[in-house]
């Protein structure tokens, strides 16, 4: 029995050693407060800059009949023209300095549109933060907006999301980016194992 029972120690040992620090050890507990102490010693995120990329996978048409082809990577109309939305996660107390919009402008005529809007928790009422429009029948292009209204986030009070508006089906949404400071640390996200 002593045999079986070192055996399985052993074989249950070299399993922890193969697959190293996949399996998870035991907590350490702090004597004092009786709390479990973290794993590893993470670090909030100090103050800086950031990104959001919001994809054309994220947007859904505003309309059920809008005639669409969304790859993920382009978003454009099949025929006539449609706008589409899409959350953007923004941390609390961040400061949005720049969007930029990515798009292929075809159209002689029609011009591609985005805003970046927040709404009120509760109200219907749009607010701009930052307004684009593509250049007539350039081609590939961008276009940015770094004079942001509303510029510091407030998820307690707002929701935030990304309007874009491709009235022509020579109009094709590429991606968004949102670029943000943040002059405190960001709260730390740490799951509990």
């Amino acid at each position: 029995m002593k045999h079986k029972t070192l055996f399985s120690l052993l074989a249950t040992l070299g399993l922890v050693l193969a697959l190293g620090s996949s399996i998870p050890m035991p907590r350490q507990v702090n004597a004092q407060s009786g709390m479990a102490a973290p794993s590893s010693a993470a670090t909030a995120a100090q103050a800086g800059s950031g990104y959001i990329s919001v994809a054309p996978g994220a947007f859904h048409p505003v309309s059920d009949d809008c005639d669409y082809i969304n790859y993920g990577s382009s978003l454009y109309n099949g025929s006539g023209g449609c706008a589409y939305v899409a959350p953007v996660q923004l941390p609390q107390g961040a400061t949005v300095t720049k969007v930029t919009a990515y798009w292929a402008d075809y159209s002689s005529d029609q011009e591609a549109n985005v805003f970046l809007n927040r709404v009120s928790h509760g109200d219907v009422t749009d607010e701009t933060l930052a307004w684009m429009e593509s250049s007539g029948s350039s081609g590939d292009g961008s276009s940015e907006d770094t004079s942001i209204s509303y510029a510091t986030i407030d998820n307690s009070l707002y929701a935030y999301y990304v309007w874009w508006g491709l009235p022509d089906v020579n109009l094709t949404g590429k991606s968004i980016v949102v670029e943000y400071t943040y002059s405190t640390s960001l709260p730390l996200v740490q799951r509990d194992s």
